[in-house]
């Protein structure tokens, strides 16, 4: 899964910069993330004055996937009705 992951997670690169983003991988380009810290961005992409900062889905993913259904710490509580 995590192959497949990382190939989605280059496509979704490349068609950010494609656009025109400055972008960032979490894993990559945000110093200290480690496993102790998940729930740190997967990526930030930048273009003019807006900041996008992301967690990347792959289609292996879908919202049936128990990585949605989860609840976060960091959910809103419109997030939480919706998962």
């Amino acid at each position: 899964m995590l192959e497949g992951k990382r190939e989605f997670y280059g496509k979704v690169e490349e068609a950010l910069r494609s656009k025109g983003y400055e972008y960032y991988d979490g894993d990559r380009d945000i110093p200290g993330k480690g496993r102790q810290h998940a729930n740190k961005p997967d990526f930030i992409a930048v273009k003019g004055n807006n900041i996008y900062i992301g967690e990347i889905k792959s289609p292996a993913e879908g919202p049936k996937s128990g990585s949605w259904r989860q609840k976060q710490n960091s959910d809103t509580e419109q997030y939480v009705a919706v998962r």
